[in-house]
């Protein structure tokens, strides 16, 4: 595997999906413990301001891009930029290529290969789990929202061993939860507590949970995989983005217009993660 890529201090590992569901299944076979973070532009930002969100992503062992922003940040931190006006450069090329990243996602994906936003990867990992017979344990999002994405999957994945549990994260039920956990004993554990609480709360308790076990912090991918069964905390209902919004990069955008409650974080976000990586550019072409 090559070695990590620095984004505005959060390291991302520059891999397919396919080639994270293999690791992922070595891992299982080997009987180990693996936790997975997919990292948003919103995640790093987050750890910008934040060194203990920066150790939860950094120490976990494996994070990949969800965000095609995260992609043109790798890209756009790695390229080279010759000759006079190097300032101004940076600003030319920040537009020419972010603009690109949207119109070709293809042409930023250089230094990450693959945008793995976790609502995909969380089904394929279903699949997975049905194919080699691993149990798959759905934890946390509001009631009924677990349950909900477990009926979805079951009906895309009849074999599939599923379990919904949509206890909330407060420490005082941490116990109960590890002990259902144990007594089904999954393979694959989906935490729906939205970043950085799931995060967190991963860190703490899969060295006390039974190996192996690939743990991976979810967020909202339970309101996609029900369906929008449920409301978010804005009063809107989450619904899956079409496959061409988010073969686009545009899952951004979508829950933008599907949930407009969460424009004042989007948008704090968006601009504030293209503006760093032009000044984190800037510094680096001095």
């Amino acid at each position: 595997m090559k070695d990590p890529v620095d984004v505005l201090g959060v390291r991302v590992d520059p891999m397919t999906e396919p080639e994270l569901l293999v690791a992922l299944r070595e891992a299982i076979e080997a009987g180990k413990r693996q936790q997975v973070v997919t990292v948003t532009t919103e995640m790093v930002m987050s750890a910008r301001r934040s060194a203990r969100h920066r150790a939860l992503i950094n120490g976990a062992d494996w994070r990949v891009a969800d965000a095609i922003g995260v992609a043109w940040g790798a890209y756009f931190l790695g390229a080279s930029f010759r000759g006079p006006l190097k300032g101004i450069r940076v600003y030319l090329r920040a537009l020419r290529t972010g603009s690109w990243a949207f119109v070709q996602p293809q042409s930023v994906k250089r230094t990450l290969p693959d945008v793995i936003p976790g609502s995909e990867l969380s089904v394929d990992l279903a699949g997975m789990c049905e194919e080699f017979g691993y149990g798959l344990y759905l934890l946390g999002g509001a009631p009924g929202v677990a349950a909900a994405a477990a009926a979805e999957l079951k009906q895309r994945f009849p074999a599939l061993r599923v379990t919904a549990d949509d206890a909330d994260p407060h420490r005082r039920h941490e116990a109960d939860i590890r002990r259902r956990i144990k007594r089904d004993g999954p393979q694959v554990l989906l935490v729906a507590y939205g970043a950085p609480t799931q995060e967190e709360w991963v860190k703490r308790n899969l060295p006390k949970l039974p190996k192996p076990l690939v743990a991976m912090g979810v967020g909202g991918t339970l309101d996609y995989l029900g369906g929008g069964s449920s409301l978010t905390g804005g009063g809107e209902t989450a619904k899956p983005p079409p496959k061409a919004v988010r073969g686009h990069g545009l899952e951004w955008l979508w829950r933008l217009l599907t949930q407009p409650s969460r424009w004042r974080r989007i948008m704090t976000a968006l601009p504030a993660f293209v503006w760093a990586v032009i000044q984190a550019k800037r510094v680096l072409t001095k």
